[in-house]
This record gives structure tokens, C-alpha cells and sequence, in this order.
């Protein structure tokens, strides 16, 4: 079967005939794409009740903080993770000394035989023997702490 031989080079001419073929071959693909119809995406706005950004069950596991009355003279023991908000009244750190809760509200450490400043956002850290004495009648708000003793 005899063939025919196609020149070493291949000329103007000849590139000329190829070169509508390949950019046809290209523009029918990137015409199917463009008219592919779009896959229907769900008919929720982001942030409402149908698709919230958090979901109400994850803030209230997460971040359910409880209320709390301590009588003056009482304590409180508080363990490592615990979140607590002092509302109103005086509460004094016992603590071990150099350890101390933080304060997240001001990025500081709260140190040992301080009173705790109301209505900031306090950690305790690490697992320490930390107690809160009550001063006086005191509203606080916490998550993870136990009852007062």
C-alpha cells in the first residue's frame, strides 16, 4: 500500500488548512461548556433559617452559660476549660502560686488572691487548684463550672 509522503515542513499553505480545524475543535468545547445548563444549586440564602451559617444546636452545646448565685463567704471550685462572666458582686482567686486564670478580655493573667473584674471573659487554663470565694452576693455566669460549696 503506497502512502503519500507528506513534506518535511509543512508550509504556510498548509498550516493554513490545519489551523481552522484545531481552533474549531476548540471553540465547540468551550461552547458545550458555556451552554451546559448549571447544576441547580438548594434555593437557600446563606444565613437564614433554612441554611443558618452555625446551627442554634451547636451555639447552645457550645456556648450555654448558666447562672448563678453565690452567698458571701461561699466558694466555688472551677476545673481546667471552664468559661465564667462575674456579673455582679466580688469574687477573689485562690490559686496556687504562679498559676492564675485569664482574663480573655484583656489577654492578661489574673493572679493569685486578685478579684476577678466583672463582665469580662475569664479561662482557667490548666488543671490547678482553683477556688473563687464569694465577698459579697455574687451573680455569675458560667460554663462547665459545678455548684457552689
Amino acid at each position: 500500500m503506497n502512502m503519500p509522503r507528506l513534506p518535511a515542513r509543512v508550509g504556510w499553505p498548509m498550516l493554513a488548512l490545519v489551523t481552522p480545524v484545531v481552533l474549531g475543535v476548540d471553540l465547540l468545547v468551550l461552547l458545550a461548556l458555556l451552554l451546559l445548563p448549571a447544576r441547580p444549586v438548594a434555593a437557600q440564602d446563606p444565613g437564614t433559617a433554612g441554611d443558618p451559617l452555625v446551627s442554634k444546636s451547636y451555639l447552645e452545646q457550645m456556648f450555654r452559660f448558666h447562672t448563678m448565685v453565690i452567698p458571701a463567704g461561699e466558694t466555688l471550685a472551677v476545673s481546667v476549660g471552664d468559661l465564667l462572666v462575674l456579673r455582679s458582686g466580688r469574687l477573689k482567686l485562690r490559686a496556687p502560686k504562679g498559676k492564675g486564670l485569664v482574663d480573655l478580655t484583656t489577654g492578661e493573667e489574673i493572679a493569685p488572691d486578685a478579684f476577678i473584674p466583672a463582665n469580662h471573659l475569664i479561662l482557667v487554663p490548666d488543671s490547678a487548684a482553683y477556688v473563687l470565694e464569694a465577698q459579697s452576693l455574687t451573680l455569675l455566669l458560667g460554663q462547665g463550672i459545678g455548684s457552689p460549696k
